[in-house]
């Protein structure tokens, strides 16, 4: 898995845990483009916690023996639930992040790295609802609003799930369906053959 260290927690001899280690790819193009370049992007808020794999789970190594196995896949969507309220939805901790940007802010509007330097403040300070920025040479996805859409939309995702209303099951989805939306009755159609999976 890329970005994820799988570690040995040693505590009670519990097993094992998942430790993501590079924070700047999470909710990214990059990250989107990383699985399937132009078909994940525009989705990727609504990507689905029961398949957050590029394709088929199966097929991933790390998460793929976890999320196949029930009982492991509930404990799993138990840890998601608690991340969600406790770190995503908590006001604190996102107030934390924008001080903290609010701190940096001089710096990062003038950041050689920063490709979209210009509009730091315009798009990454902002309260509103919007995610995703489409600017001419590639799209920009603000953090600190992203994170707080992508929580509420995890949330409304576990409610889906406990109340059995996912408008489809892991069992159709299938294999070769990228980042798969999980408000999609259907899958996307892909804009080449086999998915561009060749």
């Amino acid at each position: 898995g890329n970005n994820f260290y799988l570690a040995f927690t040693g505590v009670d001899g519990a097993g094992w845990s998942i430790v993501q280690y590079d924070h700047n790819n999470i909710l990214s193009g990059t990250s989107a483009n990383l699985c399937n370049p132009g078909q994940c992007i525009n989705d990727m808020i609504h990507w689905s916690i029961l398949r957050p794999t590029c394709r088929a789970l199966e097929t991933n190594q790390m998460v793929g023996p976890l999320l196949t196995d029930d009982t492991l896949r509930a404990k799993y969507l138990d840890h998601i639930k608690e991340f969600v309220e406790t770190v995503m939805m908590d006001e604190d901790f996102r107030d934390e992040i924008l001080n903290h940007m609010l701190a940096i802010k001089d710096e990062a509007m003038k950041s050689d790295w920063n490709d979209f330097a210009s509009v730091f403040e315009e798009l990454e300070l902002t309260n509103g609802d919007e995610w995703l920025y489409d600017f001419d040479v590639d799209k920009y996805i603000p953090f600190l609003p992203a994170l707080r859409i992508r929580g509420a939309d995890i949330k409304r995702q576990l409610e889906a799930i406990e109340m059995d209303t996912v408008p489809r099951s892991l069992d159709e989805i299938e294999p070769a369906e990228v980042c798969v939306d999980w408000e999609a009755e259907e899958p996307r159609q892909a804009g080449c053959a086999t998915n561009c999976n060749y």
